[in-house]
């Protein structure tokens, strides 16, 4: 039942529905992509930073937000870093490609 629940969950799925229902909105120019598994991750940083209070300090600190979001399963992964510089941008993809691999065991 999970199976058949989380087939019919899909994003493509999702507009299928939205469209039988409203036709109206038809014109809209969203697009529903599918993609193969492994073939395509959207990444980027997301907004502003946000602000963190350093407990054993009490200083408040920013972190800017790491997000990717996988085109087959639509998962979406963040993870907070202290800067943007290529160490952290790297760290985070390695994070990501870690948890996603072990998700899938």
């Amino acid at each position: 039942m999970e199976e058949r629940a989380r087939q019919l969950t899909t994003y493509p799925n999702f507009w299928k529905q939205f469209y039988r229902k409203f036709p109206q909105y038809r014109e809209a120019s969203v697009t529903a992509r599918e993609f193969e598994p492994g073939e395509r991750v959207e990444v980027d940083y997301a907004g502003d930073p946000i602000a963190w209070i350093h407990v054993p300090t009490g200083e408040i600190r920013k972190a800017w937000v790491f997000v990717a979001g996988l085109g087959f399963s639509q998962l979406l992964f963040a993870w907070a870093a202290e800067d943007m510089k290529s160490r952290n941008w790297l760290a985070s993809h390695r994070r990501m490609c870690a948890i996603t691999a072990a998700s899938r065991t």
